[in-house]
């Protein structure tokens, strides 16, 4: 009886300490693949949003009617993201300036003809026209939309965790039991011989 119950609290020690340690392997794993993912979504929805600024300023002189090429329907298929809402402003993680700061093209809580921060044009990317500053992209905080293909496949990655979460599991359970018995055999050898 005493040698079962010194098992046992071994089995339930080693499996605690495995269940805790892929808890927060798990947790730790799934917010930070999240977090990259979207940051890699917005880096390239970024990128691709300042290379048609670009081309829209050397092919227009100026960034009238430049809301244009932001809307859904009337943009080419390969961009991203949704276009301007009511009064001037994008529902996208990007508010669009000119090189003094004051906003063309608006994100929450911008609208047309507000000046943006210096912190924040510190934080936006340049937009350049024969090596000359032009407007200035400026990044927001968003909350992730995502579309279903993403969403989809972030939700596979933490599905992938789960099942491996489980796996770990169930190793622990098994190590915990084999690690007991090897344990506790002296043990029970010494009583048997005594």
């Amino acid at each position: 009886e005493f040698m079962r119950s010194i098992s046992t609290k071994l089995i339930l020690a080693f499996l605690s300490i495995g269940v805790i340690s892929l808890a927060i392997i798990f947790i730790t794993a799934r917010w930070n693949t999240r977090a990259e993912f979207i940051r890699f979504l917005t880096d390239q929805n970024q990128s691709q949003i300042v290379s048609q600024l670009e081309e829209y300023h050397v092919a227009n002189g100026s960034w009238y009617r430049v809301e244009t090429i932001l809307v859904p329907e009337m943009r080419p298929q390969h961009a991203m993201g949704p276009g301007p809402g009511p009064h001037g402003r994008m529902d996208q993680p990007f508010t669009l300036v000119d090189e003094d700061g004051i906003v063309i093209v608006g994100s929450n809580p911008y609208r047309k003809g507000d000046k943006v921060s210096a912190a924040e044009l510190a934080n936006g990317v340049p937009i350049l026209e024969d090596g000359s500053v032009v407007g200035i992209l400026v990044p927001m905080d968003y909350a992730f939309q995502g579309q279903p293909r993403e969403l989809e496949f972030i939700e596979r990655i933490n599905l992938t965790l789960v099942y491996g979460a489980l796996i770990g599991a169930g190793i622990a359970l098994v190590l915990g039991i084999v690690l007991s018995r090897t344990l506790t055999r002296p043990i029970r050898e010494l009583t048997k011989a005594t």
